[in-house]
C-alpha cells in the first residue's frame, strides 16, 4: 500500500513540473523577466521595451502661475434687497398701475388706497393744529396776568399743560401723515385727501403682486414684492483648495451658461469661508449687468483673475488617470518606474501645478510615455 502511495505522489510531482516548464516556454524569456520585475504600483522595462516606449523624463519646476480660476454659479438676490411693499394704514385697493415683471423707480406710484380712516386722520390733524394756535395765545395771556398777579399760578399751569398736550397730539398726527407720504403742510380745510398713493420704496423689478382692485388690506400686509436692482449678486462656488487664491476686489469675467456671446465684468465682493458637505465655499461677486439680464436663478460661468503664486509644476501629459485618481510615474533604477498619486491644481501654458509637489522634489518624472507604462502595468495585473 505504501509503495502504491509513493508512486502516485511521484507521478503528481512530475506532472506539476511538466506544466511549469510548458508555461515558461509559452511565455518566453522576455515575459518571465517582465513578470518578475513588476508590481501593482510599479513597472520595469526590458531593453527592448524601453526603446519601444520612448519614455522621457523631466524634473518638477518651481513656476509662478497667474492662476485664472474657472468657477460656476448663479444670480441671487441678497436678503436685504428683497423688499416687501406694505402700508401702515388699512384701506381698499384702487388704481393698480404696475404688473409683475415691470421695472420701477424709487418713489414711483404703484397703486392707491382709500379709507374713511384717512379722512379722519386729516380732520384730527387740522383740529389739533387749530386748537394749538388758540392754546398758544391763551398761554401768553395767562403768563402776562401772572406777571401782574391778576391771575393765579394754577390757571397759568393749566394753560401750559393744555398747550403741551395739543402740541404732542398735533406732532404725532403729522408724523402719521408723513408715514403715508403726505406732507402735513399741504393738508388744509380746502384739501383733504380721500386716498393715498403707495410708492416703490426702492428701484427694482416687481416679482410678486398679492392684491387686486377693491381688496381690503390691513396694515403690514405684504402687497407686492420687489427685487432691488443693486441687490442681484453672482454667487460662485469654489473648492476649498482655491480659496487662498481668491480675495476681495479681484476682477472677474462672466457669461450666461445657457449661451450668448456677451461677457460681463465684475469683481469679488466677499468670500464666505463656510465649507459645505461637497467641499465648496460661496464667493459673492458683483456684475455690471443690464436690467434685462438681472434674472435671479440665471447660471453663469466665470473666470476669476486670482492672485499669482508659485508652485511645483510638471507637464500636463505627465499625469495619468487610474481608478478615478491621478498619478505620475517616478523614474527608479534599472528602467523601473513607480506610480505615485498626486493632487493636481491649476493649468497654465501646458503645465499643471501639483499641490503635494514637494514630495517630487529631486525626482525625475515621466513626461512622455506615461500612459504606455500604465497600460503595461495594467496588462501585467490582468
Amino acid at each position: 500500500m505504501n509503495l502504491i502511495y509513493q508512486n502516485i505522489k511521484t507521478t503528481y510531482l512530475l506532472l506539476a513540473a511538466a506544466i511549469f516548464l510548458v508555461n515558461c516556454k509559452a511565455k518566453g524569456p522576455d515575459q518571465v523577466e517582465k513578470d518578475a520585475g513588476m508590481s501593482e504600483s510599479s513597472v520595469q522595462l526590458t531593453e527592448a521595451q524601453a526603446i519601444h516606449a520612448s519614455v522621457e523624463t523631466v524634473v518638477p519646476e518651481m513656476t509662478t502661475l497667474s492662476n485664472t480660476l474657472s468657477l460656476n454659479g448663479k444670480l441671487e438676490v441678497m436678503p436685504e434687497n428683497i423688499i416687501s411693499v406694505s402700508t401702515p394704514m388699512a384701506g381698499f385697493v384702487k388704481g393698480i398701475r404696475k404688473s409683475s415683471g415691470v421695472s420701477v423707480s424709487r418713489g414711483e406710484e404703484l397703486f392707491r388706497l382709500e379709507d374713511a380712516g384717512l379722512i379722519q386722520l386729516q380732520q384730527d390733524y387740522l383740529s389739533s393744529s387749530a386748537g394749538l394756535g388758540y392754546a398758544r395765545r391763551e398761554l401768553e395771556r395767562q403768563k402776562e396776568l401772572k406777571a401782574t398777579q391778576a391771575a393765579s399760578e394754577k390757571a397759568f399751569l393749566q394753560a401750559e399743560e393744555h398747550m403741551t398736550s395739543l402740541l404732542i397730539t398735533s406732532r404725532s398726527l403729522a408724523e402719521k401723515l408723513r408715514l403715508l407720504h403726505i406732507d402735513p403742510s399741504t393738508v388744509s380745510p380746502e384739501r383733504i385727501l380721500s386716498s393715498v398713493a403707495v410708492r416703490a420704496p426702492e428701484s427694482g423689478t416687481i416679482t410678486g403682486i398679492y392684491i387686486n382692485t377693491g381688496k381690503y388690506v390691513q396694515p403690514g400686509d405684504e402687497l407686492m414684492k420687489i427685487f432691488a436692482r443693486k441687490g442681484v449678486k453672482l454667487m460662485l462656488s469654489a473648492y476649498e483648495k482655491n480659496l487662498p487664491y481668491i480675495s476681495k476686489g479681484q476682477k472677474i469675467m462672466a457669461k450666461p451658461s445657457a449661451g450668448g456671446r456677451e461677457t460681463y465684468t465684475g469683481k469679488v465682493e466677499q468670500v464666505i469661508g463656510d465649507i459645505d458637505a461637497n467641499g465648496l465655499a460661496r464667493v459673492v461677486c458683483s456684475l455690471d449687468l443690464p436690467s434685462s439680464v438681472q434674472i435671479p436663478g440665471t447660471y453663469f460661468s466665470a473666470q476669476v483673475e486670482a492672485a499669482a503664486h508659485s508652485g511645483w509644476t510638471i507637464p500636463e501629459e505627465a499625469l495619468v488617470r487610474h481608478e478615478g485618481k491621478q498619478f505620475v510615474f517616478i523614474e527608479k533604477p534599472n528602467k523601473s518606474y513607480e506610480l505615485v498619486e498626486v493632487e493636481p491644481g491649476e493649468h497654465e501654458n501646458g503645465r499643471i501645478q501639483i499641490h503635494n509637489g514637494e514630495m517630487l522634489k529631486g525626482s525625475r518624472i515621466v513626461s512622455k510615455g506615461a500612459y504606455t507604462l500604465l497600460m503595461k502595468m495594467k496588462n501585467v495585473g490582468d
